[in-house]
C-alpha cells in the first residue's frame, strides 16, 4: 500500500511546533470524513506537547505520549474506537514530518482536503480519471485537474517514498500477521 496516499500526522507537527497549514489539513480531512474537526486541533496539540517534553525533561518525569502509529490517536481526548475505525485507512505515521501526498493513489477525501480548491465531487472525478492514466509530473496533474498552483505545491507530489506491506509468517501450527 502507499503510504503517501495517506495524511501522515507527523506533518502537524515537528519537534514541538505546530504546522498550521498541515493541522488545516488533517481538519478538512476530518470534516469530509464526516468525523468531528476539532479532533485535528487535540490531536497537534498533544503532539506539541510530547515533542516539547522529549528534550529538557525531568529523566523519571512522566511526559504526554507522543503519537508514533494510528493507534495512538485513541490518547487524544475525543477519539474514540469508532472514530479511528473511520479515518484509519486515511492517516499514518511516517518517520519523517513534510512527507507530501502522492496524487497518484490518494482518495478523494485526502485530495480534497489537501487542496483548498478541489471540491470533494472534483476530487472523486479525478481519483476516476486516474484509472485511464496516472500523472507523470506535477505540472501535467495541475493541467488534468485544471488546478493552477498545484504544481508548485510541495504537500502535494507524483512520486511515494514510503509503502506499507503486509505479510503472513507460518512456521508449523504458528502464524505472525
Amino acid at each position: 500500500i502507499d503510504a503517501q496516499s495517506r495524511f501522515n500526522l507527523r506533518n502537524m507537527c515537528l519537534n514541538g511546533a505546530p504546522n498550521p497549514r498541515q493541522i488545516k489539513i488533517f481538519t478538512q480531512l476530518l470534516t469530509n470524513l464526516q468525523v468531528n474537526p476539532a479532533l485535528a486541533q487535540a490531536t497537534a496539540k498533544l503532539m506539541e506537547s510530547a515533542q516539547k517534553n522529549l528534550t529538557g525533561a525531568e529523566p523519571n518525569a512522566p511526559r504526554p505520549m507522543d503519537i508514533t502509529q494510528v493507534e495512538d490517536l485513541l490518547a487524544v481526548p475525543g477519539f474514540t474506537v469508532e472514530t479511528l475505525d473511520k479515518i484509519k485507512d486515511f492517516v499514518v505515521v511516517l518517520p519523517n514530518a513534510g512527507t507530501p501526498l502522492n496524487v497518484n493513489t490518494a482518495p478523494a477525501e485526502g485530495l480534497a482536503a489537501a487542496i483548498d480548491t478541489l471540491p470533494l465531487s472534483s476530487a472523486a472525478a479525478l481519483v476516476a480519471s486516474r484509472k485511464k492514466a496516472y500523472f507523470r509530473t506535477m505540472p501535467d496533474f495541475e493541467a488534468i485537474a485544471r488546478l493552477p498552483g498545484t504544481a508548485g505545491n510541495r504537500d502535494l507530489s507524483v512520486a511515494t517514498q514510503y509503502f506499507i506491506v503486509n505479510g503472513n509468517v507460518r512456521l508449523s501450527r504458528a502464524s505472525l500477521q
